[in-house]
């Protein structure tokens, strides 16, 4: 355990570009505890991770306390996210989620524009009531289905090396944060399997020319997928005017783009090409002709 602290989540599987997920961070307190008043920050990799729903407390009249209907908080309200705490004291977890994005002159004026790159969604456990002691956990569960969601939206596009959680912490209260080190943050996104065709056709030409169209592979979100599709695909036009071949078979040892020969318009016109597998599971157009 360092003087700040150390933070893990879980699970470690590889997450699918775009799939649901639930998440768990652990951050245990270090040596030098955590004053009431202080926080934990969490920093999405980017904007393209799900909002995290916290909570949503109930204002009451003077005199109720904070505890007395629902621990306090909306019953009916979104929530994905949801923080515990392990401690003998008297303290409670605030949780709230932020958004932020700092660029041009104002990041250089901006307090902790260090958690700032790009833009990310920020998940902020506040320590209440009391203070915390070495050893003591909080526990975020960021995408948590308790409440009927299901989990929450990893982002669509597969990322570069230095996009990673972080965390943050501020043990004395006074906003001065450490960054927590981050090899128990990485994580690895990974393209989905094929679901559409992205068709490639020159956009101008001349009727009764004959011309090519190339064909990739995507995954549901335009990632090079985890894998590719092999099989007999038919191939169409949109409307009459233009001589395509019937069918054709992808083979999933070849290597480079598959191209579709041989195409001519056989007037003038507005066409686009459509492949599509044999077994109907999705249908893709090219760009028009």
């Amino acid at each position: 355990m360092t003087e700040y602290g150390h933070i893990v989540f879980t699970p470690r599987d590889d997450i699918v570009a775009g799939s649901m997920v639930t998440l768990t961070f652990t951050y245990t307190v270090g040596a030098l505890g955590m004053k009431r008043g202080g926080s934990l920050r969490i920093t999405t990799p980017n904007d393209g991770w799900g909002w995290p729903y916290v909570p949503m407390p109930r204002y009451f009249q003077r005199g109720w306390e904070r505890a007395g209907l629902d621990e306090g908080y909306l019953s009916y309200a979104r929530q994905n996210t949801r923080a515990e705490l392990r401690t003998d004291s008297e303290a409670w977890i605030d949780l709230s989620a932020e958004e932020r994005h700092v660029a041009g002159d104002l990041a250089r004026h901006w307090p902790h524009r260090k958690f700032d790159s790009g833009h990310t969604q920020h998940i902020v456990a506040t320590v209440r009531g009391d203070d915390l002691a070495p050893g003591d956990i909080i526990t975020v569960t960021y995408g948590d289905t308790t409440w009927g969601e299901d989990g929450v939206r990893a982002q669509r596009v597969v990322p570069t090396d230095k996009d990673q959680f972080r965390a943050y912490v501020d043990h004395a209260g006074n906003r001065e944060f450490v960054e927590l080190p981050g090899d128990d943050l990485q994580l690895r996104v990974i393209p989905g399997p094929p679901a559409k065709f992205n068709i490639v056709a020159p956009a101008i030409i001349r009727p009764g020319k004959p011309f090519d169209i190339k064909v990739s592979q995507m995954d549901e979100f335009r990632n090079h997928p985890s894998g590719l599709f092999a099989g007999e695909v038919r191939i169409s036009a949109s409307r009459p005017g233009l001589s395509v071949t019937g069918s054709s078979t992808f083979s999933s040892g070849s290597t480079g783009t598959p191209r579709i020969d041989n195409v001519q318009a056989l007037k003038e016109g507005v066409h686009r090409i459509i492949v599509e597998p044999t077994d109907g599971r999705w249908r893709s157009e090219s760009n028009p002709i």
